[in-house]
């Protein structure tokens, strides 16, 4: 259970999740073979808390969560709403978010204060810590537990999880309900961001607001960065935008950490000038040379524009694995269904990544890239031109009709499969995968015999019916197999 929250409250996010994928109503046993490993008593009874939770934190007329015994279960809401609000009401509500929260405020709390403040016995704190220390060991941060409960690691790990921790339960910094000083910190915020010459948006502002919350808490705390001199060469070989007056109380190393915060995460839209050549001699960015070869070699040249956004990308990769370790399957919601969905969408630049990564892995030391599988894929959607997404398959259309109107099958079967292939249309009859024919059998027999059945040749209606478009894509799918196959 992650941070120590319970199972029951992920489960309420997964449902969540997944009934969003949902337009009509859903049973509750569809829905329980969608969430997977409970019962289908669970589900339902989960859904009856959340349906109470989602009335609690939204008037109906927004967002409603409808169990009908007929019909089964659906989710509604007005466009504008999103469910972040009610996640974070769930997730605050546990013990260890009111742990981990207190954690991060004092970094040292009373063991027995906690236990009655929460009514539960030393045994059960002991059981919730080791629920937590599970999720915190990469991190390398841990929680003991004595007199007091202490979280001990490095400043900057504390500082990088903290932020982890919040993002993940509020994603923004003003749900965050006990947080005091709103005001004050998201207009520094806003100073802070004009300075660095970053977008004021409300969205940046939320997030740089996190950051910022959690430096004057430990700066009021007294808890202070110590880097070792090899990290401190790595920082250095940045060049550092000077510390704002503003920032009165803060050290060089607080406003050091913060940029290379917002720059690594690569959530606010930054751009730290970087000297390659600097920062080569602290950083292994000959991998990143590795990779953009292979990349070359399987998709396509890149340019040195493109070359130069792969290297600082690699930068942020690095500097985020010894700095921050951070989860990419949080930050990003990249579950596994949604790569199994990816691999159904575009199967050929899955198929080409996964070459790419298993050569890449091989080449170079994985343990910087526990996370980077995800964001390096992420890279390849970013660098590669849509085309080349999709399966190249050439069609020729033997018609009877009228120009136009052959146009307009054209259009209708481009537009149709436009998502998934990348569809030509030829007048070469001998560079065809596809034949379309408006003309009967009997009318085709001279190709029939030309191909010898190679080249599938589908007849379809001068209307081209829905039965049609089904006997296309079937063959597309074929197609591209036969295609990942060679």
């Amino acid at each position: 259970m992650m941070y120590g929250i319970s199972s029951n409250a992920w489960l309420k996010q997964n449902i969540l999740f997944a009934l969003e994928e949902e337009t009509q109503f859903i049973s509750s046993r569809e829905l329980t073979q969608i969430v997977g490993n409970y019962s289908q008593s669970t589900i339902k009874k989960i859904c009856r808390e959340l349906q109470a939770e989602i009335e609690m934190a939204y008037p109906s007329d927004l967002a409603t969560l409808v169990i009908d015994q007929r019909n089964g279960i659906k989710l509604i809401r007005k466009p504008f709403i999103n469910y972040q609000k009610l996640l974070a009401a769930i997730f605050s509500a546990e013990l260890g978010y009111e742990l981990l929260q207190q954690l991060l405020v004092s970094r040292s709390i009373s063991t027995i204060s906690f236990c009655q403040t929460h009514y539960i016995s030393e045994s059960q704190l002991r059981r919730k810590i080791k629920d937590i220390n599970a999720s915190l060991e990469k991190h390398e941060i841990y929680i003991s537990l004595s007199t007091d409960i202490t979280i001990v690691g490095e400043e900057y790990k504390l500082r990088s999880f903290f932020f982890v921790f919040l993002f993940t339960i509020h994603r923004q910094f003003s749900h965050i309900g006990w947080s005091k000083n709103k005001d004050s910190v998201m207009l520094i915020a806003e100073q802070i961001a004009s300075h660095l010459a970053i977008d004021t948006d409300h969205q940046t502002l939320e997030i740089l607001s996190i950051w910022l919350f959690i430096t004057m808490t430990a700066i009021k705390g007294h808890w202070k960065l110590i880097y070792t001199e090899q990290e401190a060469n790595m920082l250095n070989s940045f060049l550092m935008p000077e510390c704002p007056a503003l920032l009165t109380d803060w050290q060089k190393e607080d406003w050091q950490f913060l940029v290379i915060s917002i720059y690594a995460s690569d959530i606010i839209d930054f751009h730290l000038q970087v000297n390659l050549e600097a920062v080569k001699k602290e950083l292994p960015l000959q991998d990143a040379a590795i990779w953009i070869d292979l990349f070359e070699e399987i998709f396509m040249p890149l340019t040195d524009i493109q070359q130069e956004f792969v290297y600082k990308k690699f930068v942020k990769q690095l500097l985020s694995h010894h700095f921050f370790e951070p989860d990419e399957n949080i930050l990003n919601n990249f579950t596994k269904g949604y790569s199994n969905e990816l691999k159904d969408l575009y199967p050929v630049l899955i198929d080409k990544y996964d070459t790419l990564w298993r050569r890449f892995t091989h080449d170079v030391e994985t343990n910087s890239y526990e996370y980077f599988k995800i964001e390096s894929l992420l890279l390849c959607f970013y660098l590669v031109p849509t085309k080349i997404f999709f399966p190249k398959v050439k069609i020729y259309i033997h018609s009877d009709l009228t120009f136009l109107y052959t146009k307009h099958i054209e259009f209708r079967v481009s537009t149709r499969f436009c998502e998934k292939y990348f569809v030509e249309f030829t007048s070469d009859l001998h560079k065809a995968d596809i034949i379309l024919s408006t003309v009967s059998l009997k009318g085709m027999d001279e190709y029939v015999s030309d191909f010898n059945n190679l080249v599938p040749i589908i007849l379809i209606n001068s209307k081209i019916s829905e039965n049609d478009f089904a006997k296309i894509e079937d063959t597309l799918i074929q197609i591209t197999n036969n295609l990942l196959e060679e």
